[in-house]
């Protein structure tokens, strides 16, 4: 089941891999009727494990690029301004050439789009 959803989940795939790794080696000790207790074990794997998820909660909260809504709202503010560009240079009478801004445009709006489908997902 953990693995499962570690590969089918993308917002729980995190917490799929963490109970793969430490559920099975328990639930699985290839041993019956004997109960030991192992303390010490316990206790470095538990403190091991929380340091390891402060390393990259700290990693995350340093590094990270931005709100992925921030992002969004910056691309399609980008695609807006491209727009409003073209437009200038469409009707502007001094302009011989025009240059097509539609991959331009398109890239930006995608990207928008998908930042938004990340913000979907932030907490509010």
């Amino acid at each position: 089941i953990t693995l499962f959803t570690y590969y089918s989940s993308t917002q729980y795939s995190y917490l799929g891999c963490l109970l793969a790794a430490f559920g099975g080696s328990n639930m699985l000790p290839g041993y019956c009727g004997t109960n030991t207790l192992d303390k010490g074990g316990s206790y470095d794997t538990i403190l091991s494990t929380v340091c390891a998820i402060t390393l990259i909660v700290v990693y995350d909260v340093l590094l990270s690029p931005g709100r992925a809504s921030t992002m969004a709202y910056d691309a399609l503010d980008g695609s807006v301004e491209t727009l409003q560009k073209a437009l200038g240079m469409h009707f502007d009478p001094a302009v011989e050439c025009v240059h097509f801004h539609k991959g331009e445009l398109l890239t930006s709006i995608g990207g928008a789009e998908g930042m938004g489908a990340e913000a979907y997902n932030e907490p509010r």
